[in-house]
Protein backbone atom coordinates (compact mmCIF):
# COMPACT_ATOMS: atom_id res chain seq x y z
CA UNK A 1 0.00 0.00 0.00
CA UNK A 2 1.20 3.62 -0.39
CA UNK A 3 1.94 5.66 1.58
CA UNK A 4 -0.94 8.22 1.28
CA UNK A 5 -3.70 5.62 1.07
CA UNK A 6 -5.25 4.20 4.27
CA UNK A 7 -7.56 1.43 4.55
CA UNK A 8 -11.26 1.47 6.16
CA UNK A 9 -11.89 -0.80 9.20
CA UNK A 10 -12.99 -4.28 8.32
CA UNK A 11 -16.21 -4.06 10.72
CA UNK A 12 -18.30 -1.16 10.13
CA UNK A 13 -21.76 -0.10 11.42
CA UNK A 14 -24.86 -0.12 9.65
CA UNK A 15 -24.97 2.83 7.19
CA UNK A 16 -25.66 6.34 8.48
CA UNK A 17 -28.52 7.93 8.01
CA UNK A 18 -29.22 11.76 9.02
CA UNK A 19 -32.46 10.63 10.52
CA UNK A 20 -30.62 7.70 12.91
CA UNK A 21 -28.66 10.80 14.77
CA UNK A 22 -32.20 13.58 15.23
CA UNK A 23 -34.65 10.76 15.65
CA UNK A 24 -36.95 14.05 15.01
CA UNK A 25 -35.46 15.58 18.30
CA UNK A 26 -35.84 19.36 17.21
CA UNK A 27 -39.47 18.63 16.67
CA UNK A 28 -39.79 17.47 19.48
CA UNK A 29 -37.88 19.31 21.67
CA UNK A 30 -38.26 23.03 19.70
CA UNK A 31 -35.45 25.66 20.61
CA UNK A 32 -37.46 28.02 21.73
CA UNK A 33 -34.88 30.08 23.16
CA UNK A 34 -31.48 32.12 21.81
CA UNK A 35 -28.67 30.02 23.48
CA UNK A 36 -27.82 25.94 23.91
CA UNK A 37 -26.83 24.59 27.11
CA UNK A 38 -24.45 21.30 26.64
CA UNK A 39 -21.81 19.43 27.66
CA UNK A 40 -19.54 17.80 25.80
CA UNK A 41 -16.69 15.02 26.61
CA UNK A 42 -14.98 11.61 25.49
CA UNK A 43 -12.78 9.26 27.32
CA UNK A 44 -15.69 8.52 29.74
CA UNK A 45 -15.68 4.32 29.75
CA UNK A 46 -14.43 3.78 32.60
CA UNK A 47 -16.25 2.53 35.56
CA UNK A 48 -14.50 4.15 38.64
CA UNK A 49 -14.79 7.00 41.35
CA UNK A 50 -13.00 9.99 38.86
CA UNK A 51 -15.57 9.17 36.72
CA UNK A 52 -18.72 9.76 39.09
CA UNK A 53 -16.92 12.72 40.32
CA UNK A 54 -17.49 14.19 37.32
CA UNK A 55 -20.63 13.21 36.22
CA UNK A 56 -21.71 14.74 40.43
CA UNK A 57 -19.72 17.67 38.91
CA UNK A 58 -21.49 18.68 36.24
CA UNK A 59 -25.24 17.77 38.41
CA UNK A 60 -23.22 20.53 40.65
CA UNK A 61 -23.53 22.94 37.66
CA UNK A 62 -26.31 22.33 36.29
CA UNK A 63 -28.58 21.62 39.06
CA UNK A 64 -30.24 25.13 39.74
CA UNK A 65 -29.58 26.97 36.31
CA UNK A 66 -31.05 26.67 32.47
CA UNK A 67 -30.83 22.49 32.32
CA UNK A 68 -28.77 20.91 29.47
CA UNK A 69 -30.41 20.48 26.23
CA UNK A 70 -27.76 17.71 25.16
CA UNK A 71 -24.40 15.81 25.96
CA UNK A 72 -22.04 15.72 23.14
CA UNK A 73 -20.32 12.05 23.95
CA UNK A 74 -16.85 12.42 21.90
CA UNK A 75 -16.35 8.84 21.82
CA UNK A 76 -14.02 5.98 23.97
CA UNK A 77 -17.43 5.76 25.51
CA UNK A 78 -16.78 1.80 26.66
CA UNK A 79 -13.24 0.83 27.50
CA UNK A 80 -10.86 -1.26 26.93
CA UNK A 81 -12.81 -2.38 23.78
CA UNK A 82 -16.26 -1.25 23.09
CA UNK A 83 -19.65 -2.94 23.80
CA UNK A 84 -20.52 -6.64 22.05
CA UNK A 85 -24.21 -6.39 21.36
CA UNK A 86 -26.95 -4.16 22.50
CA UNK A 87 -27.58 -5.87 25.37
CA UNK A 88 -24.15 -5.78 26.76
CA UNK A 89 -23.85 -5.08 30.43
CA UNK A 90 -21.87 -2.05 29.98
CA UNK A 91 -24.74 0.42 28.88
CA UNK A 92 -25.91 -0.57 32.46
CA UNK A 93 -22.70 -0.12 34.12
CA UNK A 94 -21.16 2.32 32.45
CA UNK A 95 -23.45 4.49 31.28
CA UNK A 96 -27.21 4.48 33.11
CA UNK A 97 -25.45 3.43 36.69
CA UNK A 98 -23.04 6.44 36.40
CA UNK A 99 -23.85 9.35 34.50
CA UNK A 100 -27.80 8.93 34.04
CA UNK A 101 -28.30 8.90 38.13
CA UNK A 102 -27.54 12.78 37.95
CA UNK A 103 -30.28 14.39 36.94
CA UNK A 104 -28.89 17.02 34.74
CA UNK A 105 -27.29 14.14 32.34
CA UNK A 106 -31.14 12.96 31.67
CA UNK A 107 -31.20 14.56 28.10
CA UNK A 108 -30.61 13.53 24.80
CA UNK A 109 -26.73 12.03 24.34
CA UNK A 110 -25.62 12.46 20.67
CA UNK A 111 -22.60 10.10 21.09
CA UNK A 112 -19.93 9.63 18.69
CA UNK A 113 -17.55 6.83 18.91
CA UNK A 114 -14.21 6.95 19.41
CA UNK A 115 -11.78 3.81 18.64
CA UNK A 116 -11.65 2.26 21.63
CA UNK A 117 -15.63 1.55 20.65
CA UNK A 118 -14.67 0.13 17.56
CA UNK A 119 -12.54 -3.05 18.61
CA UNK A 120 -15.69 -5.23 19.62
CA UNK A 121 -19.03 -4.42 17.83
CA UNK A 122 -18.81 -0.95 17.02
CA UNK A 123 -22.70 -1.21 15.22
CA UNK A 124 -24.15 -2.19 19.02
CA UNK A 125 -24.11 1.19 19.91
CA UNK A 126 -25.91 2.45 17.12
CA UNK A 127 -28.47 -0.64 17.62
CA UNK A 128 -28.90 0.70 21.02
CA UNK A 129 -30.36 3.74 20.02
CA UNK A 130 -33.82 1.93 19.50
CA UNK A 131 -33.40 -0.43 22.62
CA UNK A 132 -35.91 -1.00 25.28
CA UNK A 133 -33.31 -0.48 27.69
CA UNK A 134 -32.60 3.11 26.24
CA UNK A 135 -34.10 5.22 28.66
CA UNK A 136 -36.76 7.67 26.53
CA UNK A 137 -34.59 7.24 23.89
CA UNK A 138 -31.38 9.11 25.51
CA UNK A 139 -28.46 7.22 24.08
Amino acid sequence: MAQDEWELPTRLPPPFTPDMLTENWFQKHPVLKDTLSFVAFGDFGNCNMRTADVARAIQAEFQDGEPLDFVLACGDNFYPSGVSCKDDPLFQTVWRDVWLEQAALNCPWFVCLGNHDYCLNPGAQIEFTHHSANPGGLW
